[in-house]
């Protein structure tokens, strides 16, 4: 029985699309602009915040308009660029404005707090304590796992992976493990030592998703546009076709305005392309958001911005808001914007790229030039137990050496190991017998050795010569 807090994927077969540009625009956003992040991770998440540190965390929206109808694929692009420089400020304390209800935040505290509760039971080797603990922070989490964070999700089911290693239940622990690893992938053994049969198991799932084969899947979404997430790392817009995933099941996630945020698994097999659809749920307030969205668009430049983007970053809950227009002119693309952080305008965008420059590093450098902070280039996953893996190195630092895996490499000869009181015993070489034996079985060995020489000679069958050869601690 499947008992997955999201919702299973529906399959559709292949069907002609009636809106190619769309997804052509859709794949050039996702390989053009990605590819320019330096290696940077595109997500909704990247930190391994509690309840309480995400609690405290300032919202970003981020709002790119075309300045005419031709210029919409490059909107979309900039949006990319924009919305991924966003999400790696969470290493400064942002996280991005999804409109979450009440009851979605509520659930999710209490999902936290319950993660929290087994995370502490882990350690004082309570395991099926732990692992009712983790049951009930996805129970919390269960319809509303599209606003989770990686980190959530992350805890959640390395939870009840480690709760199935200990029933002796294999299967359920790897597929619960590697839906820990694909949300948060880097995590380490030393995050599982509790004890040595967790590690290992880490290990193994570790090194069967490094060998395993490659599928792929085609996502469609309704409405179209949305936003396609894959284990928390954008992908591009819907339609789109996501490749090298491996296999097994992997989180797709689904973001639209005015829309609830969909979670779904997909179960990649490696043979023919999985279809994946998405059937978003509109909010409450979704016509107030789209109508908010619309006036902020067309206020960009004009003097009613400010209260317009004011409105729009109410409706979504944003404590701060980055809202600009995009477009060509001639040679340039020129951008112009507004920057409002808690209900106030505090920067205006007004910039001219030259289309021969590093544009999307121009457009990245509006966060300095408005937000006064720049994004890393490169968003790392903070340790998903921090104080697990700084327990490991502190220890590390106390021991001798350790081999590149974590394992202690003991050296026999160390002056640890040698007992300062011992007497100190005399070579072999200092023993009366030893030469005593030396000198006979030298002997020995030279009359044997003339026996033979001797006797070949007399039978013909040698040649009169001989020698020996004695090796004595390495000493011919």
């Amino acid at each position: 029985m499947n008992t997955s807090p999201f919702r299973r994927v529906s399959l559709i077969s292949p069907m002609c699309r009636s809106k190619r540009l769309l997804r052509v625009v859709s794949v050039l956003v996702a390989t053009a602009f990605l590819n320019l992040q330096a290696g940077g991770l595109i997500g909704f998440a990247v930190g391994s915040a509690s309840a309480a540190e995400g609690a405290g965390a300032r919202k970003l929206a981020v709002k790119v308009y075309p300045k005419t109808a031709g210029d919409e694929a490059l909107a979309k692009a900039v949006y990319v660029v924009l919305r991924g420089g966003a999400d790696r400020l969470a290493q400064q304390g942002f996280q991005r404005a999804t409109g979450m209800p009440p009851a979605a935040a509520q659930a999710l505290a209490r999902a936290w707090q319950n993660v929290d509760k087994g995370r502490a039971l882990l350690k004082e080797n309570k395991i099926a304590d732990a692992f009712a603990a983790f049951t009930e922070a996805e129970n919390s989490a269960r319809a509303y796992m599209g606003y989770a964070d990686r980190a959530l999700v992350g805890h959640i089911y390395k939870g009840l992976g480690i709760g199935f290693i200990a029933a002796s239940k294999p299967a359920q622990a790897k597929r619960a493990i590697k839906l820990s690893l694909f949300a948060y992938p880097n995590q380490t053994k030393s995050e599982y030592s509790y004890s040595k049969e967790f590690e290992n198991f880490i290990l193994s799932a570790q090194r069967e998703i490094m060998d395993s084969p490659k599928g792929m899947m085609e996502v469609e979404t309704s409405p179209e546009g949305a936003e396609v997430y894959v284990d928390f790392e954008f992908k591009g817009y819907s339609p789109v076709t996501v490749q090298n995933l491996v296999v097994g099941e992997h989180i797709v996630t689904f973001m639209a305005d005015g829309y609830e945020p969909l979670s779904q698994l997909v179960d990649i097999t490696g043979g023919p392309a999985e279809y994946a659809m998405g059937e978003l749920i509109e909010l409450d307030n979704a016509g107030a958001v789209q109508k908010a969205s619309d006036e902020l668009g067309a206020a960009i430049g004009t003097q009613s911005v400010g209260p317009k983007a004011g409105q729009y970053a109410t409706l979504v809950g944003a404590t701060d808001l980055l809202a600009v227009s995009f477009g060509a002119s001639g040679d340039n693309f020129l951008v112009n914007g507004v920057y409002m952080s808690n209900g106030q305008v505090s920067g205006k965008v007004d910039l001219t790229i030259p289309r021969d420059s590093d544009v999307m590093a121009e457009v990245e450098s509006i966060f300095g030039k408005t937000m006064n902070q720049m994004p890393p280039k490169v968003a790392v996953l903070a340790p998903l137990e921090p104080d697990m893996v700084q327990a490991v190195k502190e220890v590390a630092s106390e021991e001798e050496e350790f081999a590149p895996d974590g394992s202690l490499l003991i050296d026999p000869n160390s002056p640890l190991f040698k007992d300062p009181n011992a007497k100190k015993k005399d070579g072999i070489e200092k023993k009366w017998w030893f030469w005593t034996a030396l000198v006979l079985g030298l002997g020995a060995i030279g009359g044997l050795t003339y026996w033979g020489v001797t006797a070949g000679g007399e039978q013909g069958g040698g040649t009169g010569n001989g020698s020996v050869l004695i090796n004595l601690g390495g000493i011919k």
